[in-house]
């Protein structure tokens, strides 16, 4: 997944909200970049910034220290050392871009085609992982009646080619007993995507043999087993690394996420803020915002799993982070893929939960299921 750094997306919303009263301007002295510049700006009218927002292209630049022109905007320039030696010479209040985020920009906003999309055949976890973005260590036994599941898909069929990617999640996928049974769905229906199990293994390690008809399938029918490693033990891990081994051995393909285990992330903890009044400009430091990735929750598209599954939250912890109509997309009411993308390349109003600046990272651990992981 193309996307840009998460920090410049932080400052960059800062750089807006702090100056948002002035017009933005994008300068771009490079030829080579008037693409991808004209789609920041079309990136930031998304986003519906009041601010207005001009655009000087390579030929069009002529500041030269007019003391209006400085004062009354702010300058948005690719990062390189010519441009930043620019700015401070026409004592500028800018930003500076780089072209990494320019890039991973102009392809989310000129997408063709779904990125991903994520669905739930459960939503309770064997693992209760801290600050668990789909609220995995909150949730109680539920699992997708497969009816349901179906309808959907076969409808999704109808919307998406095979450039879309399709994981199957949880909770933990693999405590569906007949997991299977969904996975003959999604062949019938999506034969040629890409499809993966994301799993966090732990079922695999203890009993291999009661999945052995799972990864046979898996092999015959070119499914990913994907694995979330997470730092729970050094066993743990050993038999992960062995785990990894055997499948590729009889040819089974698999996405083992490695991660560095002692710097290995919560990367969601604090993540919302239950009286809805986070500014607009936090939308642009969500990194969820930079690939279509779609999650199918009973015939409804979401932007994220904070959103859809937020009514474990809700319940645990009797508050009440209140989802509108215009949070999702019913896809029996759209026509096209276009529609949806069209949907996910803008915020919703709970996007105004979600206090993307104010986030913090930790290092993995269990969870205590106390507000203050999310709060």
């Amino acid at each position: 997944m193309f996307i840009p750094s998460f920090e410049e997306m932080i400052k960059l919303s800062q750089f807006l909200y702090k100056n948002k009263d002035k017009t933005i301007i994008l300068i771009n002295n490079n030829k080579e970049i008037d693409n991808l510049m004209n789609s920041l700006k079309k990136f930031l009218i998304n986003q519906k910034i009041n601010s207005k927002i001009n655009y000087l292209s390579y030929n069009q630049i002529n500041i030269k220290k007019n003391n209006k022109i400085i004062q009354e905007n702010i300058f948005i320039i690719e990062d390189t050392p010519s441009n930043k030696i620019y700015c401070k010479d026409n004592k500028l209040n800018y930003f500076l871009i780089s072209k990494h985020s320019l890039e991973a920009i102009d392809n989310f906003i000129n997408t063709k085609y779904i990125n991903e999309i994520e669905i739930n055949i459960n939503d309770h976890c064997n693992l209760k992982c801290k600050s668990c973005s789909h609220y995995s260590n909150l949730a109680y036994e539920h699992y997708l009646d497969i009816n349901i599941f179906e309808k959907d898909i076969k409808r999704i069929s109808e919307l998406i080619d095979e450039n879309t990617k399709l994981f199957i999640f949880g909770g933990e996928p693999l405590l569906v007993n007949n997991i299977i049974d969904y996975l003959k769905i999604l062949k019938q229906y999506l034969p040629n995507n890409y499809l993966e199990i994301r799993s966090n293994g732990i079922l695999l390690i203890e009993n291999k043999e009661n999945y052995d008809e799972l990864l046979n399938y898996c092999q015959k029918n070119n499914i990913v087993i994907g694995i979330s490693v997470y730092p729970i033990n050094d066993k743990y891990i050993k038999d992960l690394k062995n785990l990894e081994l055997e499948l590729n051995k009889v040819k089974i393909k698999t996405n083992f996420i490695w991660f560095q285990h002692d710097k290995l992330f919560s990367k969601d903890k604090r993540f919302l803020n239950k009286n809805l009044k986070i500014n607009k400009y936090d939308y642009i430091g969500c990194i969820g915002n930079y690939a279509p990735i779609a999650v199918l929750k009973e015939g409804k598209i979401y932007h994220c799993p904070i959103c859809a599954y937020i009514k474990y939250f809700n319940e645990y912890f009797k508050v009440n982070l209140e989802t509108l109509n215009e949070d999702y997309i019913d896809i029996y009411q759209v026509n096209s893929a276009q529609e949806i993308i069209d949907f996910l390349l803008k915020p919703t109003p709970f996007c105004n939960y979600c206090d993307v600046q104010n986030r913090t990272l930790e290092k993995w651990n269990l969870s205590e299921f106390k507000i203050d992981e999310y709060i």
